[in-house]
């Protein structure tokens, strides 16, 4: 009987790093109008003194968690080397199993001939010729079946080998997605901090630049009030 196959996942499709990084991922978005040039109010001028440090703060930390996943990133192309590679195995043991497989049909396929001419030969034992064939054909029996236990041996000590290799190279492969799955994630969430950043300078252009506001505000607000 034909070994079946166990199922491979195909983890090169699944597999697949976000492309896009945190500091390309925006689309242009036109900038906001301006505000009018009127007099900012203690308020607006405390939000637009913050801001300036805000953002530096944002971006720094979005520099730091890049740095971070640039390297993870660094990780992932060796593991699905790796994976390839064990692809690569799980293909040569099949083909191996493949081979041990043919090997016992066609062995199979000697013994029922052998098992026809042995019920031919039965039929017509009355023959001289034939009883000496029969004789020499019964010799044969043992070496055949012998033959045949070491063709099973071999085919399912090769089949062993390819489930052992599949069942590693799957193991790897739901290791990896999730890995994958996670830094895509991770990527996800740096995009969409950059886009606040982003909205931050555009809000610091729009409402913060070129505005009057009143000293004694500034003054206030750097005294704490």
């Amino acid at each position: 009987m034909s070994r079946v196959f166990r199922k491979v996942a195909v983890w090169s499709a699944i597999c697949t790093l976000s492309g896009v990084a945190w500091s390309q991922a925006a689309a242009p978005v036109a900038p906001k109008a301006a505000a009018s040039k009127s007099m900012m109010t203690r308020d607006e001028l405390r939000r637009c003194m913050k801001l300036p440090e805000t953002i530096k703060t944002l971006n720094s930390a979005l520099e730091q968690s890049k740095a971070v996943l640039d390297q993870d990133r660094l990780k992932i192309d060796p593991a699905k080397a790796e994976l390839a590679a064990l692809r690569a195995d799980v293909e040569t043991h099949k083909a191996a199993v493949q081979k041990t497989d043919t090997a016992v049909r066609e062995l199979s396929k000697e013994i029922q001939q052998w098992n026809e001419e042995l019920d031919d030969l039965e039929k017509k034992s009355d023959s001289k010729v034939a009883q000496r064939r029969l004789k020499q054909i019964k010799g044969e029996q043992a070496p055949l079946m012998e033959r045949n236990k070491e063709a099973l041996a071999k085919r399912d000590s090769a089949f062993a080998v390819y489930e052992a290799a599949v069942a590693k190279f799957n193991a790897r492969g739901k290791e990896l997605e999730a890995s994958i799955a996670e830094w895509n994630a991770r990527n996800q969430q740096l995009v969409t901090e950059a886009e606040k950043v982003s909205d931050l300078r555009e809000d610091y252009a729009a409402d913060c630049s070129n505005r009057r506001f009143r000293e004694e505000d500034e003054i206030a607000i750097k005294q704490g009030k």
